[in-house]
């Protein structure tokens, strides 16, 4: 005999569990009941980001669904440290915002923090139940870039031919499937996705460091105080700069590697140099530029032992001539 469609969702959905974030006590019941409905019946809730973030550190979840109407900016930086792995137990949870306005900017931090989805309140139970199912059913692969880790959302026929798409561990569908592994099997499979992704991330960071590099090398006059204008990019450049390799620097030593960490030390040093020196209005030593190159080319060849110094600046000269970013000198 056929289960009826409620008994059904309660037999799939009962063993998920779900942590809910709104700082609006009604909105927040309001979400809950919707997903009671729906089956689901493991909840833990928050209602401000110091204590989102402490139970995110304490237990692992297979979907997060928080509200971003109020601070977006919050959220969405706490979106991509958790996709990053910087938060949390389970850097590939399904993460569901919802916001009562979607503004463009808006809609831009949430959905490039790598937020699986973002829905407009308020929302029917069917919409909120078939978006989810698109989750648990098909659930989009992630990509890696220097700045960003999640759901491709690219076309799917562009998606398929990307052999570097990375299907992340899915636990909410495992759960809600019924397709059982033990805890311990569950976060393996979550440490191996993290370590792969780690390294993909960190493969991408050396290469933006390498396009920015050559941007720089090309600057005319390399000792004279490099012009600030509103038409520059050379400043967001130096900034990028900076971030990255502060980021690989910090990452890398707890890799296979390891034993680029020294590579990276300097090279975070001379990004510091060259970023003092901008922010100062002085220009820039000939000897920080060069040694720039030489580090980010060794960084690249450390992460990609079968290149060579010749392929992978042909990689980003490619890269450097069909950005056509303007570096003022």
């Amino acid at each position: 005999m056929a289960l009826a469609p409620n008994e059904t969702l309660i037999n799939h959905y009962d063993s998920s569990h779900v942590l809910l974030f709104d700082p609006v006590a009604s909105n927040l019941q309001i979400t809950r009941s919707v997903l009671y409905t729906m089956g689901f019946r493991n909840f833990e809730q928050a209602q401000d980001l110091s204590s989102l973030t402490g139970i995110l550190e304490r237990t692992s979840y297979d979907l997060l669904l928080l509200d971003c109407t109020e601070n977006a900016d919050d959220i969405s930086a706490l979106i991509k440290n958790i996709r990053f792995g910087d938060l949390g137990l389970n850097p590939y949870l399904v993460i569901v915002a919802t916001a009562w306005t979607l503004s463009n900017s808006l809609v831009r931090n949430i959905i490039n923090a790598g937020a699986d989805d973002l829905l407009g309140r308020p929302y029917a139970t069917s919409n909120m139940m078939k978006r989810l199912n698109s989750h648990i059913e098909l659930r989009k692969r992630f990509v890696v870039a220097s700045d960003y880790v999640g759901p491709d959302r690219r076309d799917k026929a562009r998606s398929k031919q990307d052999e570097n798409l990375i299907d992340v561990p899915n636990s909410l569908r495992a759960k809600i499937k019924k397709e059982y592994i033990s805890e311990t099997e569950a976060a393996a499979a979550i440490e191996i996705t993290k370590a792969a992704i780690t390294v993909e991330k960190m493969r991408r960071q050396a290469f933006q460091i390498g396009v920015i590099a050559s941007l720089l090398s090309d600057m005319k006059a390399s000792v004279q105080a490099p012009k600030k204008d509103s038409t520059s990019n050379l400043g967001m450049e130096l900034e990028t700069l900076s971030i990255l390799t502060e980021d690989l620097d910090r990452r890398v030593v707890q890799t296979d590697f390891a034993h680029a960490s020294n590579l990276c030390s300097s090279l975070l040093d001379v990004a510091k140099s060259l970023k003092q020196a901008y922010d100062a209005n002085q220009g820039f030593i000939k000897k920080d530029l060069a040694l720039l190159t030489k580090l980010s080319t060794g960084l690249q060849i450390a992460f990609n032992p079968e290149s060579d110094e010749s392929s992978v600046t042909s990689d980003i000269a490619a890269v450097v001539s069909s950005r056509n970013l303007r570096v003022a000198s």
